[in-house]
């Protein structure tokens, strides 16, 4: 399924017959880089703005990636999705974790994807000293995606820990002393990091923060890979003209951040995924609509509404990277699994057969790996005076080691636990041996209608504001609007839907209601609990209010109730605030 659920022509071949005999020039100096859309030459815009009016610069984008870098098509998609996540304004960054062995191709991945970014956003660090990031002056004042190619010593693991903080909110700062006066140091605006690297980071709490991508690492595609560069891949100056477009495309997907909501969320099963895990897969889920906004409908306030098709791609691209995500494990780690015998259920390691099991060395030969390193994958690993490790597949319970000898002696033997051989068998990893199953999470399903839409618009509200909304608020203001049981059949019913509450101002009303509700309930608690009981609130008494309800007010004919409080401590309890609708129906 491509990332647009239309099916369309071939984007480059679209291009050649609109701009025939196109001069490759520039607006700018040659050394110098556009700061923004206009400074493309007009060629090249017209050439981006056709392409983003026809609904079509996803494909573009992708089809661009494609054609500058063999197979891993799949990660091109994951990284062409995410890396549009900062320009989302209710979602946060996926940074984006780039894993593989020597000559696997995570570099390659990196820079293919980054030539796509408007380069007075791209900073690209091989080696450096912490303190270089936070004193370089020429930051992009907006956004910043940083690359780290194979910089993963322990300062650079604290700098990165700063970058990918998920609390982060604008700039990134760094206090220090200089001259013995203290100064902070800033990078600027949003920042994105995108890290290549061969080793595990032995940081638990980093590699919960990043979204796993390991480029692919088998024979076949390591021979195709051979084949394309003998033939001279990649060893050539390209026409700047399409790269210079899909920058562009980049520029007028970006101008402006936008909210996004998807309906289809609460489909996700999340009893297996970590806290991070369910936040990136939604920033993943909002991505995909973002780079389809001009496919997608808005909502009277301008939100973005996503589709069923934008929650299955999401779906079916994390399938492939659950187990990784999950175990924070590359794919040969996972690939180990296919390699082992497991125990039965209900018996233990020790029950085990030695001719059984596998050794360190033999695990080795097969994976083409020093024993030393299957050693630490089995058995994981901690850095000394600190509390920093990398988890093994024994401590996460994917395998189990036995000993031919006493406590712990003798000749180490590893066998796969029950847990070991469902990840094994999953769409997640490529067996040595065997055939793939299907990894659940990669299923679809037709379009499951939908018809509690008290819960749809309880998770619009969570979805743009950050805050909960309470229910029966939700119910009562849907009843005295008339309206009750809807089926939403379709992505035009909710769009259908959400059009008609806009128009009717219900999200505004549900929205500010909710947002000045809890300063009224203090403020009611400090001013009106000596007030006569059951006394409404009414023109002429809630002049004090006057400062605090700037919003839209509730329904016609209808006033808030207090219930008043037998005490003004904080602790008592917050008086309940009822809807009452003065024709005299009760909701």
């Amino acid at each position: 399924m491509n990332i647009l659920d239309i099916p369309v022509e071939d984007p480059l071949t679209t291009l050649n017959n609109s701009i025939n005999d196109i001069e490759h020039e520039r607006v700018i100096n040659e050394n110098e880089h556009p700061r923004c859309f206009e400074d493309y030459h007009k060629k090249v815009r017209n050439a981006a703005e056709q392409i983003y009016e026809s609904g079509n610069a996803p494909d573009y984008l992708l089809h661009y990636l494609k054609t500058n870098h063999i197979g891993d098509e799949e990660e091109l998609e994951i990284l062409l999705i995410d890396i549009f996540t900062p320009f989302i304004s209710n979602s946060q960054i996926n940074h984006l974790d780039i894993v593989g062995t020597a000559e696997s191709g995570k570099s390659k991945l990196a820079n293919t994807v980054s030539k796509i970014i408007p380069v007075r956003y791209v900073e690209k660090i091989k080696t450096n000293s912490p303190k270089y990031v936070y004193y370089k002056k020429d930051w992009n004042l907006d956004y910043n995606y940083i690359i780290f190619q194979d910089a993963v010593d322990s300062d650079n693991v604290n700098l990165l820990k700063t970058i990918t903080d998920p609390e982060n909110d604008g700039d990134i700062t760094h206090k220090t002393v200089i001259d013995k006066k203290s100064v902070e140091l800033k990078i600027p605006g949003k920042v994105m990091a995108m890290i290549t690297h061969a080793k595990d980071f032995v940081d638990i709490e980093l590699n919960t923060r990043l979204r796993r991508v390991n480029p692919d690492e088998s024979g076949k595609h390591n021979n195709e890979v051979k084949n394309e560069l003998k033939n001279g891949f990649g060893q050539y100056e390209e026409d700047p003209f399409y790269k210079d477009v899909a920058r562009a495309l980049f520029e007028l997907l970006s101008k402006t951040p936008l909210k996004v909501f998807n309906p289809h969320m609460g489909l996700l099963n999340v009893e297996n995924m970590g806290k991070r895990d369910v936040k990136m897969f939604r920033n993943s889920c909002h991505a995909v609509t973002f780079l389809n906004q001009k496919q997608r409908h808005k909502t009277e306030s301008g939100v973005l509404l996503g589709t069923y098709d934008d929650y299955l791609k999401v779906k079916e691209l994390w399938g492939k990277y659950q187990y990784h995500q999950q175990y924070k494990l590359t794919t040969k780690q996972l690939e180990l699994l296919s390699l082992l015998n497991t125990i039965p259920e209900g018996e233990s390691v020790v029950e085990m057969s030695m001719d059984d099991g596998f050794s360190y060395q033999e695990l080795a030969s097969f994976l083409k790996r020093s024993p030393a390193t299957i050693k630490v994958w089995i058995n994981g690993r901690s850095v000394e005076d600190s509390q920093s490790e990398k988890l093994g597949l024994k401590t996460l319970e994917l395998v189990d080691v036995r000993y031919s000898g006493d406590e712990g002696n003798g000749r180490a033997l590893i066998y796969r636990t029950v847990k070991g051989k469902e990840v094994a068998e999953s769409l997640g990893v490529t067996p040595l041996q065997g055939d793939v199953k299907l990894n659940v999470t990669a299923k679809t399903a037709p379009f499951p209608k939908i018809t509690n839409i008290i819960n749809i618009i309880y998770s619009f509200i969570i979805s743009v504001t950050g805050k909960r909304c309470e229910k029966k608020f939700i119910k009562n203001i849907l009843n005295m609007h008339d309206i009750n049981s809807i089926e939403l059949l379709n992505d035009d019913d909710i769009f259908s839907f959400f059009k008609m509450l806009g128009k009717k101002g219900i999200i505004t009303e549900l929205t500010n209601y909710d947002n000045h509700i809890s300063i009224e309930k203090f403020f009611h608690k400090q001013k009106s609990c000596n007030a006569p009981k059951n006394q409404y609130i009414t023109k002429d008494n809630e002049n004090d209010l006057s400062k605090i309800k700037e919003s839209k007010p509730l329904p016609k004919n209808t006033q808030r109730h207090v219930t008043p409080c037998s005490s003004v401590t904080v602790e008592d309890e917050t008086p309940e605030y009822e809807i009452i609708d003065m024709t005299g129906k009760s909701n």
